[in-house]
Order: structure tokens, then C-alpha cells, then sequence
């Protein structure tokens, strides 16, 4: 009996460690395609401009765009790679600030601007008639937003339209981010936030992807006290909603 489980026990940590490796590499390809994508635009984009291709002034500040668009993309996935490692660690350190909800909302959107543009896509919001404000860490809920809005963008499909809506209610904040992009099974809608985890359609929607944004998200709005809710069915599309408690 003892050998039975010696040789069942080396054949589980075989698997296991099989799997890391799997892991690991999937993980350095995508990390190797989310730099050099962007990388390749940037210098692309900068040679046009540096040898004068371009004559048309409106041309040249679309290309500038695209350049500082690209930079930003890169600067929030390596943002995303460093957090990780922090969460992993638990030395991830959050400033709150007084922060007003409805700005910092529009900075966010502002950032994944030229990314949406491109894919024609539509950004509507809806927002308070009043200012609203939180006590919060700007830079940490905007990293929220922006993974959420990245996503949506990446898994829109024919219907390219993204609404983002700031919703007071008595005892809590929700800001909430619908897209109609292909969905999430019901089955996996927990799993999307472990880290290193994508569902099958999203792999055939859109093959490169780290899997981290949605576990950062997690741990930012626990941070905050608060939590991060999906509502999503296959085919139909996501709401993603950032729930933050009111004292």
C-alpha cells in the first residue's frame, strides 16, 4: 500500500509541477506579445513622424495621440505585472484621498480614449446631478476602471457601445460598466477573479491576455472596504459593478 501511494503521490507533484511549467510559459508569451505589441506601434508611429511623412497638421497630432495612447497601454500593463507581485507579496499600500467620483471617472475613460476610437467604439455615461464625492485611493480606482474598460473594449463585439454609470444609494457608491461583448459563463464567473485565469471564448476572442486586471480589481476594491460584483450571460455581454460603502 505504501508504494501504491509513493507512486500516486510522485505522479500527482508530476502533474503538478507540469502545470506550473505550462504556466509559466503561457504566461511569459502573453507577457512578451502585452509589451511588444505596443512597443512595435510606439516605434512605428515615431518613425513616421521623425522622417516627416506626414505633412497634415491634424494628421501628425492623431499619430502623437496614438503614440501617448500606446505608452499608456504599456505603462498600465506593467502597473498591473508590478501590483501583482505586491498583492502576491501583501506590501500593496493604498492613499486615500477626498476624491471627487464623477472626474476621476472621466481621467479613466480619457485614458483607454484613443484604444476605443480605434475600434469604434462609444463610451456613454450617466452620472448624479450633483458632485459626488468618496474617501478613496484616485490611483488605485482608476487602475479598477481602466482593467474593466480594457476588457470591455477587448471583448466588444458587433454592438460597440460601453455604458459607465456612477449610481448613489443610501448606503453605498456603485459605479457600473456594461459592455455587449461575447459574455461569461455563469459556471467561470468566479474563477475570472483568481489570477491567470481566462475562459475559453475569451482566449478565441482575444488569444493574448496575462489574466491579472480582474484579481488586481479585487484586491483594490477589498481594500476599499468594498467588492466587485459581474452580472454577465454568453452572447449578451457583462456589467461589471464597483460596490463602495458610504460611512
Amino acid at each position: 500500500i505504501r508504494l501504491l501511494e509513493e507512486v500516486i503521490y510522485e505522479k500527482v507533484e508530476k502533474e503538478k509541477l507540469n502545470e506550473l511549467i505550462q504556466l509559466k510559459t503561457e504566461f511569459i508569451s502573453s507577457v512578451s506579445h502585452e509589451i511588444r505589441t505596443p512597443m512595435s506601434s510606439i516605434r512605428g508611429l515615431a518613425e513616421i513622424l521623425q522622417e516627416g511623412r506626414v505633412k497634415d497638421k491634424a494628421k501628425q497630432e492623431e499619430l502623437i495621440g496614438l503614440v501617448a495612447s500606446e505608452s499608456s497601454r504599456l505603462s498600465r500593463f506593467l502597473h498591473n505585472i508590478l501590483d501583482f507581485g505586491k498583492i502576491e507579496k501583501d506590501v500593496k499600500t493604498y492613499n486615500f484621498q477626498r476624491v471627487e467620483m464623477q472626474s476621476m471617472i472621466e481621467e479613466a475613460i480619457k485614458l483607454c480614449q484613443y484604444r476605443s476610437e480605434a475600434d469604434e467604439i462609444v463610451f456613454n455615461t450617466k452620472y448624479p446631478g450633483k458632485p459626488l464625492f468618496l474617501e478613496v485611493d484616485p490611483d488605485a480606482v482608476k487602475q479598477a476602471l481602466t482593467n474593466l474598460l480594457d476588457n470591455a473594449i477587448k471583448y466588444s463585439t458587433d454592438e460597440k457601445k460601453i455604458v459607465i454609470e456612477l449610481l448613489p444609494k443610501s448606503k453605498q457608491v456603485e459605479i457600473r460598466i456594461t459592455d455587449k461583448g461575447i459574455g461569461i459563463p455563469l459556471e467561470v464567473q468566479e474563477k475570472i477573479f483568481e489570477g491567470f485565469y481566462r475562459h475559453s471564448e475569451a482566449g478565441r476572442h482575444s488569444p493574448k491576455g496575462v489574466g491579472l486586471g480582474l484579481k488586481i480589481v479585487k484586491h483594490i476594491m477589498k481594500a476599499h472596504g468594498g467588492e466587485i460584483r459581474v452580472d454577465s450571460q454568453p452572447g449578451k455581454g457583462s456589467t461589471f459593478s464597483l460596490i463602495f460603502p458610504v460611512p
